[in-house]
């Protein structure tokens, strides 16, 4: 598991697609001019039962003033990364 790794979502054209990144960088500074809908930290890890991803959005971006949106950024970054 990684932990404290960071993320933000953007929106762009309707769609929102997901920007994951390393927390040595600034929410603020990924996110530059891009429109954020939601931002916060992901811990990944893999299900024994399953060859699954599962991803656990917590918390908020100090930086931009937004909180994440658990149940929906899960969703949205494992079917990013799984290309479902």
């Amino acid at each position: 598991m990684f932990d404290h790794t960071k993320y933000i979502i953007v929106e762009s054209n309707g769609l929102e697609m997901p920007i994951v990144f390393a927390s040595l960088l600034n929410h603020r500074e990924v996110a530059g001019a891009r429109k954020v809908v939601a931002a916060g930290f992901v811990s990944f890890s893999i299900d024994n039962g399953a060859p699954e991803l599962n991803a656990e959005c917590y918390g908020r971006s100090k930086s931009l003033n937004i909180g994440s949106r658990p149940d929906i950024d899960d969703k949205l970054i494992e079917q990013f990364i799984l290309q479902r």
